[in-house]
């Protein structure tokens, strides 16, 4: 995990957490299909990298999450006559694409990251079957709320640092 200050660290997790309450409710209040949460959660993820500054964490995941995303809307949104798998591939490579053209604006985004945010994707859409709670909203506004916990868990000076070390 990438080293940030505790004041980015709260903030990226402040963040993180009200984006993915953000998520929850917009689910809730407009009753939002699933194929919404690719965007919501790169949306989410784009939230946590903003407040973290252009050095900060998480711009990897979040153009590519994005860009699948809008790629998943469009597809049902629009409904185009087209291959919906290389669609969504489209999407990722364009988010990959937005992410090196950060990189080459002083933004901290790091090919590792974007490859594996593209390999995680994949992973989580290929085992929807076998695992229903991956169709989930919920799972993932859990999950991003979740993670902005422990990003504030973490913060340098967090009340986890206060306790004394052993020994």
């Amino acid at each position: 995990m990438r080293h940030l200050s505790r004041e980015r660290r709260v903030r990226q997790g402040a963040a993180m957490l009200a984006a993915a309450a953000v998520f929850a409710l917009a689910f809730v209040a407009l009753d939002l299909a699933f194929w919404w949460v690719p965007l919501g959660v790169g949306l989410v993820y784009l939230a946590a990298a903003a407040a973290s500054g252009r050095d900060g964490s998480y711009w990897a995941t979040a153009v590519t999450v994005s860009g699948w995303g809008l790629s998943v809307a469009w597809l049902n949104v629009a409904d185009p006559d087209v291959i919906a798998p290389a669609a969504q591939v489209f999407g990722i490579g364009v988010g990959a694409l937005a992410g090196a053209a950060l990189a080459r604006q002083g933004f901290a985004v790091d090919l590792l990251g974007v490859a594996a945010a593209a390999a995680g994707v994949g992973l989580l859409f290929m085992l929807e079957r076998q695992a229903g709670w991956l169709v989930d909203w919920e799972t993932y506004a859990v999950l991003l709320g979740a993670i902005g916990l422990i990003n504030l868990a973490l913060a340098p000076g967090s009340p986890r640092d206060a306790r004394p070390s052993p020994g």
